[in-house]
């Protein structure tokens, strides 16, 4: 008995060693935390932009909402995205009302909802298919006569492939993107519509010398096959976005093209005041053509529009938390008319 307790006693005072140098490891993934929102206000049409993008590990949310004082329309749009390795799928949710909307040479009260399913797939690093089903409900009236222009509900599927290669950051980001996509919409399955149509759109910016910037942008708007097509998809131009020698949504038509070529030059400065860094100030001079109509646009050269805008702006940074941004540019249309005045201001925080 005793021999007995002494192996054990001799087996235990050997294995204290190997258990002392056991360790017990837990892994523990790190919390990736992202709050970015942003404020951004345009004149002279009085836009009141405000968004904001929440990240949670691969979860993101984006909040948008637009309202503008002078035109008179609001909308809200909301963006749940789960990541994978490669699939992403999430949810969309988009209201819109528009008190100012131009139909038939009338004053008419607009509205445009939808419910957007999505799905990705990357099929490397810049490239991913993207496809979408969207449930839609649309509505045009009249505010002069009260009557009904446009009521119905519009079940879409696109399927598109975007490509982006881009590198930097605000300022100084170089790269292409291109995205292209293909909706149809489908009577069969309760829906008021029949079109399809196809979207293009090409970005390119490059530094052919250093610190100067050529930016080239490509849109088209299509209809492939028309049968019924809602007033919410009629392509408009003309304002901040497309055309800016013009007045905001001034043309309108089922098909259109657009070109902007832009050269910048921005200045990196770094001078730090009271919590307050200037920290870039640029110039840009821009030239706009774009053209819309109906399916017979590329036929002519009849019915081009172009104008052509130089402006500054500058970068400043409040308190190393917000960075604002001020731009100015006057833009004249190559026609008899009075050139247009835009201003712009930006704040946005990056929160982790």
């Amino acid at each position: 008995m005793r021999k007995r307790l002494f192996y054990c006693m001799i087996l235990i005072a050997a294995a204290m060693p190997l258990a002392a140098e056991t360790k017990t490891e837990v892994k523990i993934k790190e919390t990736t935390l992202s709050l970015s929102p942003k404020l951004q206000l345009a004149l002279p049409n009085g836009v009141v932009d405000v968004s904001l993008r929440h990240s949670l590990y691969d979860t993101t949310v984006d909040y948008r909402s637009r309202y503008d004082f002078i035109d008179n329309f609001s909308s809200s749009e909301l963006d749940m995205t789960y990541r994978f390795s490669a699939l992403s799928f999430g949810l969309a949710f988009f209201d819109k009302v528009d008190f100012e909307e131009i139909f038939a040479n009338n004053n008419s009260l607009q509205r445009n909802r939808y419910i957007m399913p999505h799905f990705g797939y990357k099929v490397c690093s810049n490239t991913e298919l993207r496809t979408a089903t969207r449930f839609q409900n649309t509505y045009t009236a009249s505010i002069d006569n009260m009557l009904v222009l446009d009521n119905g509900k519009n079940i879409t599927q696109s399927v598109g492939v975007h490509y982006s290669n881009f590198q930097g950051e605000n300022e100084f980001a170089i790269g292409d993107m291109i995205s292209v996509e293909v909706s149809k919409s489908f009577d069969q399955f309760g829906g008021n519509y029949d079109y399809t149509q196809a979207d293009a759109e090409l970005l390119d910016i490059s530094r052919p010398f250093d610190d100067h910037y050529i930016e080239t942008r490509l849109k088209v708007g299509y209809p492939l096959a028309t049968l019924r097509k809602p007033l919410t998809e009629i392509y408009a131009m003309g304002g901040y976005d497309m055309l800016r020698g013009y007045a905001y949504k001034e043309f309108r038509g089922e098909s259109m093209a657009y070109g902007q070529l832009k050269y910048r030059k921005p200045f990196v400065l770094k001078k730090e005041a009271l919590n307050v860094s200037l920290d870039i100030i640029s110039w840009e001079m821009n030239f706009e053509v774009g053209k819309i109509g109906d399916k017979d646009i590329f036929n002519s050269i009849s019915g081009i529009k172009a104008s052509a805008g130089a402006g500054f702006g500058c970068v400043l940074t409040i308190f190393k938390a917000v960075s604002v941004t001020f731009s100015m540019s006057l833009n004249q249309p190559l026609e008899l008319r009075a050139p247009h005045p835009y201003f712009t201001f930006t704040a946005v925080s990056y929160i982790r």
